[in-house]
């Protein structure tokens, strides 16, 4: 049996990630955490290169841009800069 088919089979099983979580994970640290620190940082160009098209963009319909896993982030923060915004 493939390692693959055992993945396949043990993940049709209900809580088999919390017990494996439990027997192997539990004292482990997750490192799994996303950093704002890297975006923090392209901020300020990325506002500063964005600043003239948002200024002339016409108004329209408002977007919602949406994110939730960690790779996602950087690259829809920075889509909302280049489709312009409302200002308060």
């Amino acid at each position: 049996m493939n390692k693959r088919l055992l993945k396949n089979i043990l993940g049709r099983l209900p809580y088999t990630v919390e017990l494996y979580w439990e027997l192997v994970q539990r004292h482990r640290p997750w490192s799994a955490h996303y950093n704002l620190d890297d975006l923090a940082a392209v901020l300020p160009e990325a506002v500063e290169q964005t600043a003239p098209f948002a200024a002339s963009a016409k108004p329209g319909k408002k977007v919602f841009i949406f994110a939730s896993l960690h790779y996602w982030i950087d690259f829809s923060t920075l889509l909302g800069f280049g489709t312009g915004r409302e200002r308060p």
